[in-house]
């Protein structure tokens, strides 16, 4: 693939014909780089940020780098990159310069544009004031598309993304919900399904920690999430995050209904944050409850598990209080090969949180909270203040 995308070997201006595993090197006046790297943009793999490499020295497959360049100075090649002839198991790393080099081939040659994945937006952002709503029927490839870059909701904006529609984000892209806007979703956000790529997920931004979630003066201090029946966040690092753009800035709101996060490292994280009543009477002043909620939504990790990093909770507390979880399931089916109880990650993980797991009373339907396949379905301990937390 390396040589697809315009590069050499490490030892290329030691050879002239190819080296494996029995040869020495051929000629040594073909154009070896120099071990100090000054002739590494001429000679050598033609980059200049690459340590020479002698490529193999004595026959064999040992690699060994006693030889001295045409100078008399002793070669230190680097065993991890990816083009040298080092074991196979070291190959893990290119070089910056070795990037721009195959960045250039892919920009200049019409074979590799022909390969690439084009995004449908880049970095798009919803304007204050404006209220699209994204179907079927307005967005590309009915609605299954990809966006590099970030997806802004400025505040004063709310962008609904409708049932049927699968937005696909690159793995350094994510959805932030700046503070008094909103997002309501009824479809699916997902990484990039073609090449089993993750993304980051959904921030909701809050705003100054003192700043109630209570509407004052026709504007929310933070952003919020709404999720509808049929809505499915998955394969992100952190599927929403309720605070940014870091974790001084706390309180962003979610509210979900029958939802489903699958195959998140992380389902939802709250940075510690108290919801002030902002209104004047006896309870001015006084903290409330979180305004988040979960009713009957799902929570499950399986085999479909894409990234490196191991599970690690659904849900997320720390210094919040009030947060409702009602009828909802948490399942962690993934084949673990664990050897520690903390392998298996959390279903709610709460440190000084206060918190209610309930079982709504719809007719019809099993409506029983349900906790299967973790270290610890619920994990709740003390850091700096008790609160109440109930378990139905």
């Amino acid at each position: 693939m390396g040589h697809c995308l315009g590069l050499w070997h490490s030892f290329h201006g030691e050879e002239t014909s190819g080296l494996n595993c029995d040869d020495t090197i051929s000629d040594p006046n073909v154009c070896p780089e120099f071990a100090n790297g000054s002739n590494g943009s001429t000679c050598g793999d033609y980059v200049s940020d690459t340590p020479a490499d002698p490529g193999f020295v004595g026959g064999g497959c040992t690699y060994t780098w006693s030889n001295l360049d045409p100078n008399g100075e002793p070669y230190n090649p680097n065993l991890d990159l990816i083009m040298s002839y080092a074991p196979l198991f070291y190959y893990q790393y290119h070089f910056e310069e070795q990037g721009a080099r195959m960045r250039e081939i892919i920009a200049t040659s019409p074979i590799l544009q022909a390969c690439l994945v084009q995004p449908d937006m880049v970095s798009p952002t919803i304007a204050s004031g404006t209220n699209p709503n994204w179907t079927t029927n307005n967005t590309p490839n009915n609605g299954d598309f990809l966006i590099e870059g970030d997806l802004v909701i400025e505040s004063g904006a709310t962008l609904t993304i409708y049932a049927g529609v699968k937005v696909h984000f690159g793995e350094q892209s994510k959805l932030i919900i700046k503070p008094n806007a909103r997002l309501r979703l009824l479809g699916t956000l997902t990484g990039m399904g073609c090449s089993n790529l993750t993304w980051q997920g959904v921030q909701v931004w809050g705003g100054p920690p003192n700043a109630s979630q209570y509407l004052v003066n026709g504007f929310r201090a933070q952003g919020r999430l709404e999720t509808r029946i049929g809505a499915v966040i998955e394969h992100a690092r952190t599927a929403v995050q309720l605070y940014g753009p870091t974790a001084a800035f706390p309180g962003g709101q979610i509210s979900s209904e029958r939802t489903t996060f699958r195959n998140n490292i992380n389902g939802v994280v709250f940075a510690p944050y108290l919801n002030f009543f902002p209104y004047s009477g006896p309870f001015q002043g006084q903290p409330r409850a979180y305004f988040g909620s979960f009713s009957r939504c799902t929570f499950v990790t399986d085999n479909s598990y894409l990234h490196t990093t191991p599970f690690f909770s659904f849900l997320n507390m720390s210094g919040v209080d009030g947060v409702r979880a009602m009828s909802c399931t948490f399942r962690n089916t993934r084949t673990i090969d664990g050897t520690k109880i903390a392998d298996w990650g959390y279903g709610i993980y709460a440190n000084s949180a206060g918190f209610s797991v309930t079982n709504e009373s719809v007719a019809s339907i099993n409506n029983d909270s349900e906790f299967s396949g973790f270290s610890y379905g619920i994990y709740a301990a003390k850091i700096a203040t008790n609160r109440p937390f109930l378990v139905q």
